[in-house]
């Protein structure tokens, strides 16, 4: 065992953060074309809390652009494991706020206010955004946090960026 930053961290575990199975390429070129299927098989194959969590938030930023119908079902994947596993990423460790505002922008239907083919879902951005302040996450990076979004959505208004 090594310590490791105060955590003690078995050496077989350390490994496996720096020596993952995917390459970075591999997983670039499948959010580049939006393959779902093999981004939801990673996932199912991946049990290191941490390395999927990575997966998560580099899945979505990656795909938010050109895909953000697969960002969205994996960031909705994301708030799923939360509901499944109370700490899914390890005890202690709270949904991180930056997928969490991600996916909010990505169901606000005030992104989408020119796209003929999807208008957002509010609801969802709301669901988000309780979700977040039920685990006590307020700084999404704006004035009024997650809870001056859920109002301004709420309020039908448009979001805070």
């Amino acid at each position: 065992v090594q310590k490791n930053w105060g955590t003690d961290i078995p050496i077989e575990e350390a490994e496996k953060l720096y020596r993952p199975e995917m390459t970075w390429e591999e997983h670039n070129a499948m959010c580049e074309s939006g393959d779902l299927n093999a981004l939801l098989a990673h996932l199912e194959q991946e049990d290191h809390p941490i390395e999927r969590e990575i997966f998560y938030g580099a899945t979505i930023n990656m795909t938010q652009s050109k895909h953000p119908q697969v960002a969205i079902t994996i960031g909705t994947r994301y708030i799923e494991e939360f509901y499944r596993t109370p700490e899914p990423f390890g005890p202690g460790h709270p949904p991180d706020g930056a997928i969490l505002k991600r996916l909010a922008l990505l169901f606000d239907p005030a992104s989408y206010e020119e796209d003929e083919e999807y208008n957002g879902d509010l609801q969802r951005a709301i669901w988000v955004c309780q979700f977040a302040l039920a685990f006590g996450i307020t700084n999404d990076g704006t004035k009024g946090g997650f809870q001056g979004r859920l109002e301004s959505l709420q309020a039908g208004g448009h979001k805070p960026t």
